[in-house]
């Protein structure tokens, strides 16, 4: 008579675990879910700041200031030698 409450102990205790896998499972969803939602209101306000940020003037004069000098270091890069790299660390000579 003890092989069905072993047997009863096993069912209890797979149906115990399903139960714990079925709570996490629906945990998992839900914080998927709620950083779903939080990355979806993130990039909202992102997609806001820039475009406050491009309508205004000066920040968009800087951005196209900063391609400019991106744009001529990636063009002159690796062509100074060593010797031209000390060269910019002194003061330009002044001509009378």
């Amino acid at each position: 008579m003890t092989t069905p409450a072993v047997g009863f102990s096993t069912t209890a205790r797979r149906a115990s675990e399903q139960d714990k896998l079925d709570g996490a499972e629906k945990l998992y969803q839900s914080a998927v879910a709620l950083l779903v939602q939080d990355f979806g209101e993130l990039k909202q306000k992102l997609v806001d700041l820039n475009r406050r940020m491009m309508g205004s003037n000066t920040i968009a004069a800087l951005g196209r200031a900063y391609q400019t000098l991106k744009n001529l270091i990636i063009r002159n890069e690796g062509r100074m030698t060593g010797h031209e790299a000390q060269n910019t660390n002194q003061e330009p000579e002044q001509h009378h």
